[in-house]
């Protein structure tokens, strides 16, 4: 898949066949402004999924991404880093987007429920963010080489 925002918004789908979640975020850096941007997201408000910025170390994302390790928190209002996005979230899951040697950006998986993901839901998301790395980075080179015409 060639269209970054075909493949953001595939991402979720599938996502939600390997676990549970109520919301759901790609997140993609802006090296430049070391920023996190939300670039897709499901169940997220609108008004703060298109003005969240969140710096690298900044909540739960921003520390998984500055970590560059996945994240699992089943209990995020008993966590300081915690930026609450989504009202009613009780545990969040955040997995690096890393490809070759660099972060990228994030997933990151909200759920209604304390103690919702496990070590396998880490485990499975890592090697899925993994792929999503490869995709991300195969469409932006894609969009940047492609013709004017196109």
């Amino acid at each position: 898949m060639l269209d970054l925002q075909e493949l953001l918004q595939k991402i979720p789908q599938l996502v939600s066949r390997l676990t549970h979640f109520h919301a759901f975020a790609a997140y993609l850096l802006d090296e430049k402004a070391g920023e996190l941007k939300v670039a897709y997201s499901v169940g997220y408000p609108e008004s703060i999924a298109h003005t969240l910025r969140l710096k690298v170390g900044e909540g739960l994302v921003g520390a998984a991404v500055l970590e560059g390790k996945p994240l699992v928190v089943n209990d995020v209002q008993a966590d300081p880093r915690y930026v609450e996005a989504v009202p009613g979230s009780r545990a969040e899951l955040v997995v690096p987007l890393r490809r070759k040697g660099r972060v990228i950006g994030a997933l990151n998986l909200l759920s209604d429920r304390v103690d919702q993901f496990t070590g396998t839901d880490e485990m499975i998301m890592r090697q899925f963010g993994a792929h999503v790395a490869v995709a991300i980075e195969n469409a932006r080179s894609c969009v940047a080489v492609a013709p004017a015409w196109w």
